[in-house]
């Protein structure tokens, strides 16, 4: 079990996970995620080491905002954007696997004025 909470603040703007595409040749995705995901391994730092234990994770999701929009959060629906996040953070070394987290609290937003988007993961032990 992790012996400390961890603090990790990523400067790139969350988008919500696409559904993977499969064909007798494989997987894959496509669109705006397969381009997140390229982007998450070159910006996320590696882990020093995977954390043990049951996990408490807390997520601020700062989404990009279009220009002109009448909604009052991002589009999407948030167990994508925690599914993308989580996946990265996976691959990454931050735990062994997701399934370690026991509870998660995750918030999407537009940015505040002069704030880039972005996404914050707190990582504590139960």
């Amino acid at each position: 079990m992790p012996t400390r909470s961890s603090k990790l603040r990523v400067e790139l703007a969350p988008v919500p996970a696409s559904r993977p595409r499969t064909t007798r040749y494989g997987t894959y995705y496509t669109g705006p995620y397969k381009q997140w995901r390229k982007d998450a391994e070159a910006t996320i730092p590696e882990a020093g080491s995977p954390a043990q234990g049951n996990l408490n994770v807390t997520l601020d999701l700062v989404c990009h905002k279009p220009k002109t929009t009448k909604r009052e959060c991002p589009r999407g629906d948030i167990d994508n954007y925690i599914k993308a996040v989580l996946d990265a953070l996976t691959k990454k070394g931050y735990w062994n696997d997701d399934d370690q987290i026991i509870h998660i609290y995750a918030h999407k937003r537009w940015p505040e004025p002069n704030e880039e988007p972005h996404f914050t993961v707190r990582i504590e032990p139960e």
